[in-house]
């Protein structure tokens, strides 16, 4: 789930609606619809517009976002006689004027994770009509914050605009949707992220340990085999055995290139 800047958007920006109205030539009594969005295939503006076509007058579509064939929607909404009724206003640096300016916002996306545009009108107190594939729906749903149907079911797309046409369940909804947005402040998420993090750090390492056996010190302990004795301990047992046998022992041990040496102090050493 993303953040959202309540400081930035929020209800204050409807004191400039009649001014962003103006600009788009949409009366102050009329009923406006809002869709903000790229990509206006993914984000459903062809099933906004068909549902519009349900709807009685006044009741204005305003679709803001970048799309690479705005010329599309335009034949579409001139098709079903809506050319007054759906303002494209394509791609905005700042689409604050234009939530202010808003009753409802609509997107029936085809697939959006958590679009900020939806958080965003949430935040400016906005009631939120959009699909079972957004990632709002649940926060929509759990804050009776707005209404949820199947992307491209155009209508109950409509159904759900027409009520929403009712001012009461505006203000409803739209106070709602304000308040479900307000702990998704990004200091807040920001928090939830390196917790959830942590947690997913921490259980990576217990699963870790728990498949690996536990390592085993080392015993300075030797078999009684392999014990190695002390010099002291090999001189005593070299005088406790016959001469010969000590030379041999002796020879065995040292390394190839010493035994010639021992051969002639041994043959020193015999008697006579």
């Amino acid at each position: 789930r993303n953040a959202v800047d309540c400081a930035a958007f929020h209800p204050g920006l409807r004191a400039d609606r009649e001014r962003a109205r103006a600009a788009l030539r949409i009366p102050p009594e009329d009923t406006v619809f809002l869709l903000v969005g790229s990509g206006y295939e993914r984000k459903g503006v062809a099933a906004a517009i068909r549902a519009l076509a349900m709807l009685p007058g006044p009741t204005p579509l305003v679709v803001v976002g970048r799309e690479s064939h705005p010329q599309r929607y335009a034949r579409l909404a001139r098709s079903l006689d809506l050319s007054g009724r759906v303002h494209i206003a394509g791609p905005q640096t700042d689409p604050k004027p234009y939530f202010g300016a808003a009753d409802t916002f609509v997107l029936p996306t085809v697939y959006d994770p958590c679009p900020n545009a939806a958080l965003e009108a949430m935040a400016c107190g906005l009631p939120v009509i959009t699909s079972t594939k957004s990632g709002v729906a649940e926060l929509l749903t759990a804050g009776d914050a707005g209404l949820v149907c199947p992307s491209r079911d155009v209508e109950a797309l409509a159904a759900h605009m027409q009520a929403l046409l009712d001012p009461a369940l505006r203000e409803r909804m739209g106070a709602n949707a304000r308040t479900a947005v307000e702990p998704l402040t990004p200091d807040a998420m920001t928090l939830q992220l390196v917790l959830l993090y942590r947690e997913l750090l921490a259980a990576s390492v217990a699963r870790r340990r728990a498949r690996s056996p536990p390592r085993r010190r080392a015993s300075c302990a030797r078999s009684p085999q392999r014990t190695r004795c002390t010099r002291g301990d090999a001189r005593a047992r070299l005088q406790d055995r016959p001469r010969g046998d000590r030379l041999e022992a002796c020879r065995l041990a040292l390394p190839l290139r010493a035994q010639p040496r021992l051969a002639e102090i041994q043959v020193r050493l015999r008697p006579g």
